[in-house]
């Protein structure tokens, strides 16, 4: 298992989103404009695997999936009804590539220890938290920013210190999703540096685990004090 085979196994989901790949609908055209703030979300799982590269940049992008804040003005939250709009045009990619998200966060997770490892593995569960928003919109459910930023924010913080207990015997002493990553990272990095040999350690391939992401027909992601119940069934 290694994160340069992912790329391979799994570049239909950038050709399919339409990162680096002509394809219509476009999904990487539309979540231009109104939609930028979601592009959060997937840019740096559509870039690592067009480019197999995890840069800096790519890495703030994820840190900023902050589409709700009470305490900002608010101009700079995102909207209830554009989240909706964005479920509507965006959402049949999630749909139509679901069984592909879940095979991709099953096969990363067998590779080695990385901060990319761990990135792509936070990605592929927010693609299972837009499926759910996806399914609230089609039965009716309310959608509500504030509510979709929280999840996100639970499983991003979830994810990471799973990763952190698993591979480096730690848990997470951070409370925001910049937070989270930004540890994680420096863990990744100190391990790293510690065990460096003449023929380096680079940022690449691989992981190990199991996946929680799916539960019968559906996936379940699990959630804590949120407004519908303990598990998100995705």
């Amino acid at each position: 298992m290694s994160l340069e085979q992912f790329r391979t196994n799994f570049k239909e989901l950038h050709e399919n989103w339409g990162y680096g790949f002509i394809t219509e609908p476009n999904y990487e055209d539309i979540s231009h404009g109104t939609f930028r703030p979601f592009q959060h979300l997937t840019d740096f799982l559509m870039r690592y695997l067009y480019n197999g590269v995890g840069s800096e940049g790519d890495q703030k992008t994820m840190k900023d999936v902050v589409f709700y804040d009470p305490n900002r003005e608010q101009m700079f939250n995102v909207t209830d009804a554009v989240l909706i709009s964005y479920l509507k045009k965006c959402g049949p990619f999630f749909m139509d590539n679901r069984l592909a998200c879940k095979d991709a966060y099953a096969y990363v997770k067998d590779c080695d220890p990385s901060s990319i490892r761990c990135l792509l593995q936070v990605a592929l569960k927010w693609t299972a938290v837009v499926r759910k928003y996806v399914k609230r919109l089609e039965k009716k459910k309310p959608i509500k920013i504030s509510d979709f930023t929280g999840r996100i924010k639970h499983v991003t913080l979830t994810e990471i210190d799973t990763y952190l207990k698993e591979e480096h015997s730690t848990d997470l002493e951070a409370d925001t999703v910049e937070g989270a990553i930004a540890l994680m990272i420096q863990y990744y990095d100190s391990d790293t540096s510690a065990s460096d040999t003449s023929e380096g350690t680079s940022d690449e391939p691989d992981g190990t685990s199991e996946i929680d992401l799916v539960s019968s027909d559906d996936e379940v992601v699990q959630v804590i004090d949120l407004t519908d119940s303990l598990k998100l069934r995705l």
